[in-house]
This record gives C-alpha cells, sequence and structure tokens, in this order.
C-alpha cells in the first residue's frame, strides 16, 4: 500500500510539472487523474489547470472544488463550484454544484447567501432532482433557515426532508430532526426540543459524524440545563 501511495503521488508530480511545461494533452491527462490522486495534490494540480484556462470538464472541476473546499481553500473552491455549475450539462448536475457552493457558504456561516445559492440548486435541478438531492437541498435550506431566524420555512423545508428521506440516509435524516429541534428550541418547546434532539442524535452517531453528534450532544444540554432552571 505505501508503494502505491508513493506511485500515485510520483504520477501526481508529473502531472503537474507537464502541465507546468506545456506537454501535449497534459490537460486531458491532469483532468482525468484528479480523483484518483491526494487531496494536496488534487488541488495544486487544480490551480495549475485553472491558471492554463483549462480546467473545462464539469466532473474534474467538481472534484477539484471539493478537494479545495476540504484544503481550507474557500475563495478558490467558490470559484471552482461557479465555473462547475456554468459548465454543467444538465441541470441536476448544476444543482449538484450549486448544492455544494451553498453547503460551503453554509459552513463559514454565511446562511443568507447559503439560502440564495440552494433556493438556485432546487429552481436549476427542477423535475430532473431524485428525491434524494431534493432532500439535500432541502435539508441544507432548512439549517440555514434556522440560522438566519426563517423559523417557519426552516420547519416547513424539514419536514418535506423528513417524509422522503431515504431509510439509509442516516446523516441526512439526523441532521433535518436536528432542525426540527432547534426551531422548537428558538420557539421555547423544550420537550419537543429534546425529543427532536435524541432522535437526531441516534442518527447522527450511527452515520459517523462526529462534529454533528457533538453539537447534538451539546444542544441536549442545554435543554437539559434549561428543564433544570
Amino acid at each position: 500500500r505505501a508503494l502505491e501511495g508513493e506511485h500515485v503521488a510520483a504520477r501526481g508530480r508529473a502531472l503537474w510539472h507537464g502541465l507546468k511545461a506545456g506537454a501535449e494533452n497534459a490537460d486531458v491527462a491532469a483532468q482525468e487523474a484528479l480523483p484518483s490522486l491526494p487531496i494536496a495534490q488534487r488541488v495544486s494540480i487544480a490551480e495549475a489547470l485553472h491558471e492554463r484556462g483549462a480546467l473545462r470538464l464539469f466532473g474534474a472541476t467538481l472534484t477539484a472544488a471539493d478537494a479545495a473546499a476540504a484544503s481550507g481553500r474557500f475563495r478558490f473552491a467558490t470559484t471552482l463550484y461557479n465555473e462547475a455549475a456554468e459548465s454543467a450539462g444538465s441541470g441536476t448536475d448544476r444543482a449538484c454544484a450549486l448544492c455544494r457552493l451553498g453547503e460551503l457558504e453554509a459552513r463559514q456561516s454565511r446562511h443568507p447567501a447559503a439560502l440564495e445559492v440552494l433556493r438556485r440548486a432546487l429552481e436549476a435541478g427542477g423535475s430532473e432532482l431524485s428525491v434524494e438531492g431534493r432532500v439535500e437541498i432541502l435539508a441544507g435550506m432548512a439549517r440555514s433557515a434556522v440560522m438566519t431566524g426563517a423559523l417557519e420555512d426552516a420547519e416547513r423545508w424539514a419536514a418535506e426532508g423528513l417524509a422522503g428521506v431515504a431509510a439509509s440516509a442516516t446523516r441526512t435524516r439526523g441532521g433535518l430532526r436536528y432542525t426540527r429541534g432547534l426551531v422548537a428550541w428558538y420557539r421555547g418547546d423544550l420537550e419537543t426540543a429534546r425529543k427532536g434532539f435524541d432522535a437526531a442524535l441516534k442518527d447522527i452517531h450511527e452515520a459517523g459524524d462526529r462534529v454533528e453528534e457533538g453539537a447534538v450532544v451539546t444542544a441536549l444540554g442545554l435543554v437539559a440545563h434549561r428543564e433544570g432552571e
């Protein structure tokens, strides 16, 4: 496995040098190889491609954007998600790129911007969206709506998302249940909030999302503290 990793890293370096040297067909080879490279190399190669105006394939652009976001290169990731949305060949592809951009905006606590982008994603996908795709967008919209104080919108979108979420999508279902708990919390309905957080905790623990799990545990602690006052 170590030798395999060294081989992949060496290939990434060769691709990067080929791009810098202007080697024939280097652009196409680099874009095709992006998904198989370590995240750091994906970003450096994406930067080299982007500088040349050669990052044109939708899949490669989306892969590069995901790598940039995972590396904390939020500005570069935002640029790439927007370019992926522009180059998308279908409504579902455009919705996918915009959904990930919305998630990135929310990750930076830019919730009004996240809502605007996610609404565009829902519109772009339209009737082409799968149930799963629509639920993912609704989950993001519901969470950002809570954070902007739009509780009625958050409740409505969370309810629609829960009605369509797949049984196997524990992370998404847990996130939607957590959002409903937050709606109840901000309304002062502690019992409903606790029930929502309890239900969310089981799903999120099963999904293995430790960051979200920590947030839910904290929320349950706040409810317990308030109930004990």
